[in-house]
């Protein structure tokens, strides 16, 4: 948001930054009249490393400078034609365009490509495309428009990428390739921009001809942890809290089954659930009692935020049930696969195991007290 404010020329107004601030302003507040202002600290500070996620990624990965260079080289031929240019120089517009239309075609191709191609290749390539299109665009007179917007839609992805689980800019494929297209459009000469649309109209018929069947595989047959659409049979209304119209396999649908049968024979009694089971809170009726609604350790990835965590757990120990998942359900798509004692990421499931005392047991289900 501050960035908007920039890239609108607003910086000296007031009201602007007022604007843009007053939701954050009221978040805090919110968290401070609820006196989790320590809580806020502990978490905000928990993820660290700014070069490691925010730029080493980047920087490291050679389709995004591919895509950089392919941008600038993009716009900047759109820029050097002219309407009434001869030779060579007159068709590098047009080459330029249909160059764009096919490294979209080719990368949006891919998104039903296994060992995540498309998120770890193909994403970081059309957000260089957009990021040296950008850059290429300064001093042209469609860069009062093109530039602060590029920005804007570069920085969106470039923030929705950092994670400390997985990064990618593919969240952002779709503002980026509109960015794109608007933005190479737009460098077109202004006797040269109606026809110039024409032709792109005719190139995203032919692209969009070319990638429906692999944006529809994707969207059916590689659904992550999970098995291909037609074998999603059983819905989840009744079982898991909100999930009514959300379709799972066999496997998963009879652990949440269990969870849901559990949580009900504990007859009213305060319960926690320990690792793979955040949604259940979206909707639950009780609130979660501990500190971590998804306690795995990307979540607890400090000695700060696990002693938060364990504190809370023995602060309330015997008075609460804490459950613990038997299976990884990462792989329940696939079967039954036991949870090991040796597993980092469910540290969480492990110290609960050794430090609480076991109630009872289901297929899938160990109630701790």
């Amino acid at each position: 948001l501050p960035l908007a404010v920039f890239l609108q020329r607003d910086a000296r107004r007031p009201s602007a930054w007022a604007a843009v601030m007053s939701v954050p302003a009221l978040y805090l507040l919110g968290l401070a009249s609820f006196g989790a202002t320590q809580d806020l600290r502990t978490q905000l500070t928990a993820m660290t490393g700014f070069q490691e996620s925010g730029l080493q990624p980047y920087l490291k990965a050679p389709w995004f400078a591919a895509g950089l260079a392919l941008g600038a080289l993009i716009a900047g031929a759109c820029r050097l034609g002219q309407p009434r240019s001869g030779g060579p120089r007159a068709a590098l517009p047009w080459t330029a365009s249909i160059l764009m239309w096919a490294l979209l075609a080719v990368a949006a191709r891919r998104m039903d490509a296994g060992n995540f191609q498309f998120i770890d290749h193909d994403a970081f390539l059309l957000l260089g495309l957009v990021t040296g299109a950008t850059l290429a665009t300064l001093g042209h007179g469609a860069s009062v428009v093109a530039f602060p917007a590029g920005v804007f839609v570069v920085a969106l992805a470039w923030c929705s990428g950092i994670s400390k689980g997985y990064q990618t800019p593919a969240h952002a494929a779709g503002p980026l390739t509109i960015m794109l297209i608007l933005g190479v459009l737009g460098l077109f000469e202004e006797g040269m921009r109606a026809r110039a649309e024409r032709v792109g109209l005719a190139c995203a018929v032919v692209v969009l001809a070319i990638v429906t069947p692999h944006w529809w595989s994707a969207r059916n047959d590689h659904i992550i942890h999970e098995q291909t659409a037609p074998l999603l049979t059983h819905d989840l209304a009744g079982v898991l809290p909100g999930g009514r119209g959300i379709r799972t396999n066999a496997n998963t649908h009879a652990m949440l089954v269990e969870l849901r049968d559990v949580v009900n024979a504990l007859g009213g009694r305060p319960y926690a659930i320990v690792v793979d089971a955040p949604a259940w809170w979206a909707c639950a009726k009780q609130r979660n009692p501990l500190p971590a609604d998804w306690p795995q350790s990307l979540e607890l990835c400090t000695e700060e935020l696990q002693a938060r965590f364990s504190s809370s757990v023995l602060r309330q120990r015997g008075s609460i049930a804490v459950l613990v998942q038997k299976a990884y359900a990462v792989q329940l798509s696939e079967g039954f696969v036991p949870l090991g004692m040796d597993n980092f990421y469910y540290g969480a499931a492990i110290w609960v195991r050794h430090t609480l005392e076991r109630e009872s047991e289901t297929r899938y289900w160990v109630v701790y007290r």
